[in-house]
């Protein structure tokens, strides 16, 4: 009996040691793995704000080119009005002038 007990003593102290490698290979492990998913997880953190900055940027340059865009539409309005308003004077002037010819041709 103390033979089994002393043998059994000792396989439990060999799967005590076992338990206790595993384990600490198991925390190694664990700590390895949650640094790479930090590592992963800051890499991403970096690459996203990096793309928010660029996004912003590029919103930024949109803006100003619209704005120049709409300076521009505005400026050629206002040209194609006057000019616009240049014709309609010309034509009403033509016909105003043609109109009294003729008026002046009927009393005649």
């Amino acid at each position: 009996i103390d033979k089994l007990r002393e043998e059994c003593n000792k396989k439990m102290e060999e799967v005590s040691e076992a338990s206790t490698q595993h384990a600490a290979r198991s925390d190694e492990s664990l700590k390895s793995t949650t640094q790479k998913l930090k590592e992963g997880l800051e890499a991403m953190s970096s690459k996203l704000e990096e793309g928010r900055r660029t996004a912003s940027l590029k919103v930024e340059e949109l803006s100003a080119t619209c704005a120049k865009l709409e300076e521009g539409l505005t400026a050629v309005s206002s040209k194609m009005e006057e000019q616009l308003k240049s014709c309609n004077e010309t034509i009403v002037k033509d016909l105003t002038e043609k109109l009294q010819r003729y008026t002046q041709k009927g009393k005649a």
